[in-house]
């Protein structure tokens, strides 16, 4: 009698166990995550077109509300309700006289933010300023060593 509720008890908790596999659904965070970023010119302004990629964005209240930008210590924060799963988006932080270091971060209204994405350099120097420098750079470097006045 004992081996048969011993046996039984056995067999209760098994089908219980598959019971609980079967019926329940696995609960994945949906954290925003930062894949790339572009930095480019645009009429002086610096444009950071930024890639997020936010799964599964499967309920409507689910979604991506901000990304935010923080260049040396100035953060901006730019507000958009997207329920999407990929999504570029420009975000223009203005006017930048000197290279800095930027970092970038997106905000779920669930999943609150994702992980830091950088350190980028804004702004990018465009192909004709970087090859005017160093050209410059080259002359400077010939003068300095050959003694001769420039």
């Amino acid at each position: 009698m004992k081996l048969l509720n011993k046996s039984f008890r056995l067999l209760f908790l098994i089908v219980v166990a598959l019971l609980c596999m079967y019926l329940t659904e696995p609960a994945f965070a949906g954290i925003p995550s930062v894949q790339n970023v572009v930095v480019w010119n645009n009429g002086g302004n610096t444009i950071l077109n930024v890639t997020v990629s936010h799964f599964p964005p499967s309920p409507p209240d689910h979604y991506l509300n901000w990304i935010e930008v923080n260049v040396s210590g100035t953060i901006h924060t730019f507000n958009l309700i997207q329920n999407v799963t990929t999504l570029i988006y420009p975000c223009n932080i203005g006017p930048i006289g000197t290279v800095q270091d930027a970092t970038i971060q997106a905000h779920c209204n669930v999943d609150a933010y994702g992980p830091v994405y950088g350190p980028v350099q804004v702004p990018e120097f465009s192909l004709p300023v970087l090859l005017l420098t160093m050209v410059l750079g080259t002359i400077l470097a010939i003068c300095a060593s050959r003694k001769i006045k420039c």
